[in-house]
């Protein structure tokens, strides 16, 4: 190699060491690794939930309940329907639905518990739909059992909530959406296809004495889906004759009953005429053109008398529901869907004919 060609050579070599030696110069000596990041472990406990204690309603749960009484049927069913069936230890009389829950013991009813048996049972929890009356409560919570009322169902929204509150009780917290889901879904489904064509205005009558479901309770705010409930508040609705001979109007003075019988809504009596009393004032009129809907076990005030009248006279179409489509509204849960398929088929065929024949 040529002597100039080697002094090249040496010289890139030097340059090449010189500037390795700079930039090394520009590392610290001795530079620590990266920390690990604890994101997991800060993460978890920030965001860890437990399922138990559990705020539900009013009040606390401190532990899982594996001891449970459910007083009212509807809810019973609802605890059911989520998989808690193997937690019920007792009842309420009229709990039926499923069967399988007539084999556990009984503990009066929703209404009237029998607070000294349901103290003795040595439950985790006491769930009812229905107020408990303070004393019953004071003695069940004094066996360590705690009393949930749950918030009344008048809706569909309030049935919904329902789920959700029965949901919470069997897993707190940690209650996940995907088991309420097919329940929240089929109530939604429903909603969506309800069909207030069905009926027109109607009255459902709830007993003889003509007292019949408003707005106010669910079965009334329910039926109003399928039509047009007459009744803003539970109360009674007399046929405008009947009213006429069992508050006739003072002597030369109209009867005031006659008057609201022409109203298509159903409105309040004034109650001015002197024969009138307090109890007539919040009587109102049957609709001379609407639909009367009784249970079965009130269907005898369709019939006629000896001189071929019955209670309704006037354009009414009489509905008869069978039992077992009433309980459906008596105690509302999924089983909605049963009632709203008949309402639109076997109701919906009746007034059908009943059009045809006239």
């Amino acid at each position: 190699m040529p002597f100039k060609n080697r002094i090249s050579v040496f010289i890139c070599i030097i340059l090449s060491i010189i500037t390795m030696l700079t930039f090394s110069a520009c590392e610290p000596i001795g530079k620590p690794e990266p920390p690990e990041i604890t994101v997991t472990s800060v993460l978890t406990a920030e965001t860890e939930i437990t399922p138990f204690p559990a705020e539900i309603l009013n009040i606390t749960i401190e532990t899982e309940p594996k001891k449970i009484i459910v007083l009212s049927p509807a809810l019973a069913q609802i605890i059911c329907e989520l998989g808690g069936e193997d937690r019920l230890i007792a009842v309420g009389e009229y709990c039926d639905n499923p069967e399988s829950l007539t084999s556990l013991p009984t503990v009066g009813s929703a209404v009237n518990p029998d607070a000294e048996k349901i103290a003795s049972m040595d439950a985790d929890l006491v769930i009812s739909q229905s107020p408990i009356a303070k004393k019953d409560i004071t003695l069940i919570s004094q066996s360590g059992a705690n009393v949930l009322i749950t918030d009344p169902v008048l809706t569909l929204a309030d049935l919904k909530k329902l789920y959700e509150t029965a949901a919470k009780v069997l897993c707190g917290n940690t209650v996940q959406s995907d088991l309420t889901a097919p329940f929240l879904k089929t109530l939604d489904d429903l909603t969506v296809n309800l069909d207030k064509t069905i009926l027109g205005d109607f009255i459902y009558y709830v007993s003889d004495d003509y007292t019949a479901v408003g707005k106010d309770s669910f079965i009334g705010s329910f039926l109003d889906n399928y039509g047009t409930n007459t009744m803003k508040t539970t109360g009674k609705i007399m046929p405008g004759w009947l009213y006429n001979e069992t508050y006739p109007p003072a002597s030369g003075t109209e009867s005031e009953g006659t008057e609201a019988a022409d109203g298509a809504d159903g409105a309040e009596i004034a109650g001015d005429s002197e024969s009138t009393t307090s109890e007539a004032e919040t009587i109102n009129i049957i609709p001379e053109t609407c639909t009367v809907i009784l249970p079965e076990s009130l269907s005898f005030m369709q019939d006629k008398d000896e001189d071929g009248y019955n209670d309704f006279e006037g354009n009414i179409t009489i509905i008869i529901l069978p039992d077992d489509i009433i309980k459906l509204l008596e105690r509302p849960t999924t089983d909605l869907t049963r009632f709203d398929e008949y309402i639109k088929t076997e109701v919906r065929n009746q007034r059908t004919e009943d059009r045809a024949a006239e």
